[in-house]
């Protein structure tokens, strides 16, 4: 059989919506997950810690809160929101970039983060890591200060600004 060019035009997108958070914090989304918003240029975020779940919600982008919409790429095939702050603030992991399922609840695109979620990437090696706690004040959670080593060989906490 002779050998056939690929195309990236011939493969097939992904149909079912899904969420991806990424390394750092951002929140990227398929074209079947922004599609069930209403394909919106700019979102509002929310997040309820006691089931650890993100929803997000259409809105004009002239709101107050709202996070913009941007695409990845000309294809229109991904699209991310930075929500790096809104991530760190709500205690969600990032270490690893991580793909969930979605779903629509009333009219709220809900990604539950409680789960695993499917690593991504080239962190896939370390899918069966157990995930670091979730919450401000976990033990080496988001705010624990880095060992650094000192002058004398020594190390200890990077007091930084905070001292």
């Amino acid at each position: 059989m002779p050998f056939v060019k690929f195309s990236r035009k011939m493969a097939p997108f992904a149909k079912a919506p899904f969420a991806t958070i990424q390394r750092k914090g951002n929140i990227g989304l398929n074209a079947a997950a922004l599609a069930l918003l209403g394909e919106t240029k700019a979102v509002e975020l929310w997040f309820d810690a006691e089931t650890e779940r993100i929803g997000i919600t259409a809105c004009d982008p002239a709101v107050e809160n709202a996070y913009k919409v941007r695409p990845l790429s000309k294809s229109g095939t991904s699209f991310v929101i930075s929500a790096a702050h809104f991530s760190t603030i709500n205690g969600i992991h990032s270490d690893i970039a991580r793909r969930y399922n979605v779903e629509m609840v009333n009219e709220m695109l809900v990604i539950d983060v409680s789960g695993p979620g499917t690593i991504i990437g080239s962190n896939a090696h370390r899918q069966n890591e157990p995930r670091p706690q979730l919450g401000i004040g976990a033990d080496e959670g988001v705010f624990s200060r880095p060992l650094v080593p000192r002058a004398d060989g020594e190390v200890s906490k990077d007091q930084g600004a905070l001292g």
